[in-house]
């Protein structure tokens, strides 16, 4: 249960836009050549993370609110976001 949902849909704040799949981390990490992630979908399933630390980033920040789910589908290894 989300406590205060609809006032977060009235304001336009809480929208699951769509979920993008099949993501693969960029090898080796890093912040500047991670896999950026569609600001245009809410939740981000990554699917492969072939060694430890590959990389994603969010999208860049709006000012909207707008949340982003993130899962780590390959737990074998750790992902950094």
């Amino acid at each position: 249960t989300l406590t205060g949902t609809a006032s977060l849909v009235a304001a336009g704040l809480f929208k699951l836009s769509g979920i993008e799949t099949g993501l693969t981390a960029h090898a080796g990490g890093g912040q500047s050549v991670a896999l950026a992630l569609s600001g245009t979908k809410a939740i981000h399933n990554i699917g492969t993370v072939s060694s430890v630390s590959d990389s994603v980033s969010l999208p860049a920040a709006t000012g909207s609110g707008a949340l982003h789910w993130v899962k780590n589908s390959a737990a074998a290894n750790q992902l950094q976001l």
